[in-house]
């Protein structure tokens, strides 16, 4: 076959079209100022109605009416928030007096915005992610939270402990707070730490995938909470050493995994429950890129690339780079239910408007800094975009791995 003659005959503006996308995605500001301005923009909101005490005030929205998820909502969305913040503000200069103020009055018990470590099961979820945060950089825990902060938080984790988790993705959660008072404070339940990371093994499937207890779940949960959290806790030296190789093998599998899933239009499969999570159904693969542990087979660009097209569809980005009205509330700026759009049918019974925010997992590179190669690298197509693009000329673009 005439290949010239073949070329000739395909149509030619799609593949233009595929081309021109990608060189228009990176004309416009920087890919690390928009995350960085998607991201101040999520939490503002949340950090003003906080710091007025109005915070499960400003939560309590008709569009979730979850009045028995109320209860969990201040420590959820505040640990939520703080997770990445903690890994992309380095300094710690989030923590103005206004936060670290709004941050105490959240320990007292009685205030509006009081944090529940004990009561219903939601608050060992919500004392992990906190303790995630503080374990990836200590330094905001020791250096600048006083003492009376961090003896709240500390007392916190203790009663947390006190809930039994779930033969799931739960055990890790445990295993986080249980880690975090054995850096901050002294053993609680010494013994869930090693059951955890023995349970992962036990429910390794292959190819990156761990099952989330006995049964396999076909969701995000590998990347939302499972790799991340038992390559934090592998970093913390809790891991035997040869296992936790493999877990970062396995950890690369599944990056290579997510990447291939965003589409070059920025969606991905709507698999499993969390939907509403949005782009944070991505935490792993952000994850990876700002520990600089992707594989070689990734480049820097293509991930950067994945995760910007995911973070604005999933965020509906309209004019000027603002968060568009399917995603939150353009009076208030609160998040809204949804994945692609708004959808609060999307949200399962353990959903509410504070649980949106681990969207915001999505802006870990953040904290490799402005200056680091990852924020510029030259373009890069996904591999959504190379397999378009070949698909429009006719070339076989099947995966090798």
């Amino acid at each position: 076959m005439d290949r010239r003659k073949f070329i000739a005959g395909i149509p030619a503006l799609a593949v233009l079209s595929s081309i021109d996308t990608v060189e228009k995605r990176v004309e416009t500001k920087t890919d690390f100022d928009r995350f960085s301005q998607y991201f101040y923009q999520i939490r503002k909101p949340i950090f003003d109605a906080w710091c007025k005490g109005e915070l499960i005030k400003a939560l309590d929205r008709s569009e979730l009416p979850r009045k028995d998820r109320m209860k969990y909502a201040s420590l959820e969305v505040i640990a939520r928030i703080f997770y990445p913040l903690c890994q992309t503000d380095k300094e710690g200069t989030f923590l103005t007096p206004e936060i670290l103020t709004a941050l105490e009055k959240s320990l007292l018990p009685g205030h509006p915005d009081s944090f529940n470590w004990e009561k219903g099961d939601q608050p060992l979820v919500d004392a992990a992610i906190l303790a995630a945060g503080f374990l990836q950089n200590p330094f905001i825990f020791e250096k600048k939270l006083n003492l009376k902060i961090q003896t709240g938080i500390i007392t916190g984790w203790r009663n947390c402990l006190k809930i039994k988790p779930y033969e799931s993705n739960w055990l890790l959660f445990a295993a986080m707070v249980e880690a975090a008072l054995q850096k901050w404070d002294k053993p609680q339940k010494p013994e869930c730490i090693p059951y955890a990371i023995k349970k992962f093994e036990e429910w390794y499937v292959g190819d990156g995938l761990y099952a989330d207890g006995p049964s396999f779940h076909l969701d995000y949960y590998n990347s939302i909470i499972i790799h991340p959290f038992l390559l934090i806790l592998g970093k913390q030296k809790l891991v035997d050493k040869e296992l936790y190789i493999k877990h970062i093998t396995r950890a690369k599998r599944n990056a290579e995994v997510l990447e291939r899933m965003v589409a070059a239009d920025g969606t991905f499969p709507p698999l499993g429950r969390s939907l509403c999570y949005r782009a944070g159904l991505l935490h792993h693969l952000a994850f990876m890129a700002k520990e600089e542990m992707l594989p070689v087979t990734l480049p820097l660009g293509a991930v950067k690339m994945a995760l910007s097209l995911a973070i604005e569809k999933t965020l509906n980005i309209v004019n000027q780079g603002e968060i568009g009205e399917n995603a939150i509330d353009t009076k208030t700026g609160i998040l809204r239910p949804g994945l692609f759009n708004f959808d609060p049918q999307l949200a399962e019974i353990y959903v509410n408007t504070a649980s949106l925010y681990l969207c915001t997992w999505a802006f870990l590179p953040l904290a490799l800094g402005k200056e680091h190669e990852f924020w510029n690298m030259e373009k890069a197509l996904t591999t959504a975009d190379k397999m378009k693009i070949n698909h429009a000329l006719g070339i076989d673009s099947a995966l090798k791995n």
